[in-house]
C-alpha cells in the first residue's frame, strides 16, 4: 500500500524520495523482494556513505532508501517533509507517534492507534497530526504536507507545543503518590 501511495505522488512529485523503515530489521529481505518485484528504485542506507553518495541532480539517484539499521530512525524523522508512521493500517496497535512530534513534524497516522488512542486522539484535536482511514487518504494528507510547506510548519510547531504541554507526567504522578503515602493511605504506610 505504501508503494501504490508513493508512486502515486511521485507523478506530480518526480523528485520525492521515500524512506521506508521497516519495523523488524528481519523482514528488510521480504521488502527488498517486495521492492524489486515492483521495479523501484532503491538503495539500503548501509549501501550510502560520504564516499558513496551521488549528486542529487543524478537521474540514477534511488526513489527509495531502504532503512535498514538500528537506531537511526529517530534522526530520519528531523529530514522528513511529510511522516508517515506505519504499523497503523493493521491491526498491531499503531506505534508511538512521539518521537514525529519532538522533531517538530507532523504525524501522520492510520485508524488502529489502539495503544496510543488518547495521545493519537489529542494529536488530531491539536492540529498536530492527521488520521486517516484509506490509502487515498493517506495520499492526500502526505501530497497536502509536501506542497504546503506552511501548513507542515505549523502542524509540527503544534506538535512540539502539545509536548511541551504534556511534559512534567512523571514528577506530577511522584507528587500525587507521596502525598497518598503522607496521608496514610498507602500499603507502604501501614
Amino acid at each position: 500500500m505504501i508503494l501504490q501511495v508513493f508512486q502515486g505522488l511521485r507523478i506530480d512529485l518526480p523528485r520525492l524520495i521515500l524512506i521506508l523503515a521497516p519495523r523488524h530489521l528481519q523482514r528488510i529481505t521480504r521488502v527488498e523482494k517486495l521492492l524489486g518485484s515492483q521495479r523501484a528504485r532503491w538503495v539500503k542506507r548501509t549501501m550510502i556513505s560520504d564516499e558513496r553518495r551521488p549528486e542529487p541532480e543524478v537521474a540514477l539517484w534511488p526513489e527509495i532508501i531502504l532503512l535498514d539499521t538500528v537506531g537511526e530512525l529517530a534522526a530520519l524523522y528531523g529530514l522528513g517533509t511529510a511522516i508517515f508512521v506505519g504499523g497503523s493500517f493493521c491491526r498491531v496497535g499503531g506505534h508511538n507517534i512521539l518521537e514525529v512530534l519532538a522533531h517538530g513534524k507532523a504525524a501522520i497516522f492510520g485508524p488502529h492507534m489502539e495503544n496510543f488512542m488518547e495521545i493519537a486522539q489529542l494529536v488530531v484535536e491539536r492540529g498536530a497530526g492527521i488520521q486517516v482511514k484509506t490509502p487515498e487518504g493517506l495520499e492526500e494528507a502526505l501530497r497536502r504536507l509536501i506542497v504546503d510547506p506552511s501548513l507542515s510548519k505549523e502542524m509540527g510547531e503544534k506538535g512540539l507545543a502539545l509536548l511541551q504541554e504534556q511534559q512534567g507526567a512523571l514528577e506530577k504522578t511522584v507528587k500525587i503518590v507521596r502525598k497518598f503515602f503522607k496521608a496514610g493511605g498507602g500499603p507502604l504506610a501501614k
